[in-house]
């Protein structure tokens, strides 16, 4: 399903689906530079998962052609700075009853979600066991990550086929296998939507209360996340592959191994550099030695074929619900995937929590936010949290890093992730867009009049054959014909 949007003699005009918060800042960022745009109109996908996968040897052709388009237009001397003259379009573009998306919700769709891959990539082993690429983003023996452009790439992961729940069983996903502009919110590496900036972000669904929050001292030394088990519909014990599921798990059971790094004795002194085993031996710990550190819970157990019952028997009745104030009470704030994106990062980052990161689904802001510098990325399997909270919380160090990552995070959202940025985002989306299309000669979702053109097409072939009538019978009187023997123009003209 998209959202329609049409630019009319520079006014935002709404036409058709999606949600009122999505409809409400749509029009609020149109508005802000819809005067600057010719007629056109545009779909938004309205839902969070993401819809396009081309083929690896389609798109590897594609980028190769990009780049030799971007050289020409390197050494071109100049570029126009204004849009072709078009006459003014007053129809609607008609709807269209049929779709080139297979629906491919509820079911695991692997082998779709990661065509895209090069055949030669863990992703795309033929026995279904390659292992992940770790060595290329983790640091071992705990799995701290420091290239989280290559943690999330799905074609280095192959293990997301069982944990990521778009790939398990999704509860929307309506894929096309061709380029397709679509605008989506969020999407995995392996995915070829376009990125743009959530309304639920713009809109402020979660929105952070700065007279609410607590100082850092002031805070419980937990890690905090409450939410459902979202992400996937599962069957049996599937479930217990899937990412929330395992998070929670590992962090929270009492059967759970967990691990800290201790220190070599002879090491003096604590830096960034100790992370790894050339300052420390990991050792396992006893869960109960750092329960107090974890406040995880599922406020919702749901989105399974046997009525969740095992899922309860494992993590219990799920908590009392509550409010999401309640977060900035405490110092470290866990924000992960669900169904897609997670809603919450953004209030996350503006408090003075430190907001710890685990996320496979790319955003729009991927290269505005750093990891280590402005959040704490974590590994899928989170082995490393308890010496994160370690660190940070019993560690001298560790305590200066973690507050200054918290408030990095928090300066740096208040100055590039504000409404005007994603305003800006949005105009050079939409220009970006509009010049692609322009050079296609009217692509999808952008309109150029095709109706009345049509229209004038036939209107000169008509007028071609009555002229075509009229020359004919004119020849015929001046052969003195009889009438009967006349074509009849009305039977030229069909």
């Amino acid at each position: 399903m998209f959202m329609g949007w049409s630019i009319r003699a520079g006014k935002p005009i709404y036409t058709v689906f999606g949600e009122r918060y999505q409809r409400d800042g749509m029009k609020m960022i149109i508005d802000q530079f819809a005067e600057w745009l010719p007629d056109m109109d545009m779909a938004f996908n309205v839902h969070d998962e993401p819809r396009v996968v081309v083929p690896h040897e389609q798109l590897n052709r594609m980028v190769s052609l990009g780049g030799e388009a971007q050289n020409r237009l390197a050494r071109t001397a100049s570029s126009r700075g204004t849009f072709s003259k078009q006459e003014y379009v007053s129809e609607w573009v008609a709807s269209v009853p049929t779709t080139r998306y297979s629906n491919l919700a509820l079911q695991e769709n692997w082998a779709h979600s990661s065509i895209s891959c090069a055949a030669d990539t863990p992703a795309r082993n033929l026995n279904g066991h390659a292992e992940d690429d770790t060595a290329s983003y983790a640091i071992e023996p705990l799995g701290f990550v420091y290239n989280h452009t290559a943690f999330s790439d799905v074609c280095k992961n192959p293990s997301l086929r069982h944990r990521l729940g778009l790939f398990k069983g999704p509860h929307v996903l309506k894929l096309t296998n061709e380029l397709a502009p679509v605008f989506s919110v969020s999407a995995p590496s392996s995915f070829q939507d376009i990125p743009m900036p959530s309304m639920w972000y713009y809109k402020d669904k979660m929105s952070y209360e700065e007279e609410i929050d607590l100082e850092w001292k002031e805070k419980k030394a937990q890690l905090y996340w409450r939410g459902g088990n979202n992400g996937a519909h599962t069957k049996e014990d599937s479930w217990r592959c899937l990412l929330r599921q395992q998070v929670v798990g590992n962090l929270t059971h009492p059967t759970a191994s967990q691990y800290i790094l201790k220190r070599n004795s002879r090491s003096a002194t604590s830096s960034c550099s100790d992370i790894g085993s050339s300052h420390g031996v990991v050792e396992q710990i006893h869960p109960s030695q750092y329960r107090d550190h974890f406040n995880l819970r599922f406020t919702e157990i749901d989105y399974c074929e046997d009525g969740c019952q095992s899922q309860l028997e494992f993590f219990g009745e799920p908590a009392s619900f509550e409010w999401p104030k309640e977060a900035w009470r405490h110092r470290y704030l866990l924000d992960m995937d669900g169904w897609a994106y997670s809603g919450r990062f953004y209030a996350f980052l503006r408090s003075k929590s430190l907001p710890m990161k685990l996320s496979v689904f790319r955003e729009w802001h991927r290269d505005i936010l750093v990891p280590w510098v402005h959040y704490v990325p974590l590994n899928k399997d989170v082995r490393e949290v308890p010496e994160l909270i370690r660190y940070f919380e019993h560690d001298p160090t560790g305590r200066v890093i973690a507050q200054t990552i918290a408030e990095n995070g928090r300066l740096w959202a208040n100055r590039a992730l504000r409404k005007e940025d994603i305003e800006v985002y949005m105009f050079r989306l939409f220009l970006e867009a509009l010049t692609l299309m322009l050079m296609l000669g009217s692509g999808a979702g952008f309109y150029v009049a095709r109706k009345r053109q049509m229209d004038k097409e036939k209107s000169l072939q008509q007028e071609n054959i009555n002229l075509t009538a009229r020359e004919v019978n004119s020849s015929l009187n001046s052969a003195s014909w009889t009438s009967a023997e006349r074509f009849p123009e009305s039977s030229l003209a069909h």
